[in-house]
């Protein structure tokens, strides 16, 4: 799947912007509903987070979160939004970490704030983003993530979201490339389960 062509510009926050939001629908099956989150993705964080301390050890570390912000993800926003602030905790309790918040939205949408030590910044940053319909655009938070390691270090890539609508082999070229920048990518993944009793529905192949 070829990527869109770029054609955002830097807002004053100095935050990446693409295009503004679409109007592409993200339909699911009737009779499914969102997951909800569970406390062992904060406990699993929390033990990757420590993982990299000690490589931070001498220095500030990096770690970037990214986030779809799709429309699927829109009936457990809230709940989304209440997990991820946890984990932002984690990091501030673990301190030495400066934190980046990647987000995609709509038909062309992409972000990136600052990098910033109070974790705390990036949560009141968070609670202003909205869901808007469009796919998803994993591949730029590859990118992205891997520009960044290029220029200096960065000890941890974390993604949120609910599905991938992209070409898995050129997702799978775009992590190895963070590989080979020693950035190691954690993904939460937030599925829709079917609810009981409700209707089967066939996939598109």
């Amino acid at each position: 799947m070829a990527e869109r062509k770029k054609t955002g510009s830097k807002d004053a926050s100095g935050a990446v912007q693409g295009a503004g939001p679409g109007q592409v629908p993200a339909d699911r099956p009737t009779g499914w509903a969102p997951s909800v989150s569970s406390e062992s993705e904060v406990a699993d964080f929390v033990r990757r987070m420590k993982d990299i301390a000690p490589a931070t050890a001498m220095a500030r570390g990096r770690l970037a979160f990214a986030m779809d912000a799709t429309m699927s993800r829109q009936p457990t926003w809230d709940l989304a939004l209440a997990l991820q602030a946890d984990m932002f905790g984690v990091v501030k309790r673990i301190g030495g970490l400066d934190v980046q918040l990647v987000y995609f939205r709509g038909a062309d949408e992409c972000r990136a704030s600052r990098w910033v030590s109070d974790p705390d910044a990036l949560s009141a940053l968070m609670t202003k983003v909205t869901c808007a319909g469009g796919f998803t655009q994993i591949r730029k938070v590859l990118s992205h993530a891997r520009t960044e390691a290029a220029r200096k270090p960065v000890n941890a890539l974390v993604y949120v979201g609910d599905c991938m609508e992209e070409d898995i082999d050129d997702l799978c070229g775009r992590a190895g490339e963070l590989a080979l920048l020693g950035v190691p990518f954690s993904s939460f993944r937030k599925a829709m389960t079917p609810r009981r009793n409700a209707p089967s529905a066939r996939l598109p192949a």
